[in-house]
């Protein structure tokens, strides 16, 4: 359960200061404190920063999109924790976050198009 420190600046938007985590994180990695533990630490405080700009932003629903979201571990706490907090996080159940999820919007903007005359649409007349 266990984060780092961080500070949010500013309204909207809000910009967040990573500085007093990596300062201990830096400390934890030269007093050996064990990887697992910091890694954990990590992504806990990456969930509380959402939760932190959330309340910030003051913004009810919260969609959670990108790469970093393939990551269990992050997505399960950062949807727990925005839930705790009153949040209404949204977050990818069928598609991926990552290139997958780009690919399939991208054939959906294209979909329209490619359904009126695909060799125009493509430019390959």
């Amino acid at each position: 359960e266990d984060y780092y420190p961080f500070q949010l600046h500013g309204d909207v938007p809000v910009i967040v200061d990573w500085s007093p985590m990596i300062a201990r994180i830096m400390s934890e990695v030269d007093t050996g404190v064990a990887l697992p533990l910091i890694s954990a630490r990590f992504h806990n405080t990456l969930a509380e920063m959402m939760v932190a700009v959330a309340r910030r932003a003051g913004v009810e629903r919260v969609a959670l999109s990108g790469g970093c979201f393939q990551n269990a571990y992050l997505t399960e706490r950062a949807v727990r924790r925005l839930s705790e907090g009153g949040f209404r996080p949204y977050w990818h159940q069928r598609v991926p976050p990552n290139d997958g999820g780009i690919a399939l919007g991208q054939l959906l903007g294209a979909a329209p198009r490619l359904s009126q005359d695909p060799l125009r649409s493509s430019g390959c007349e």
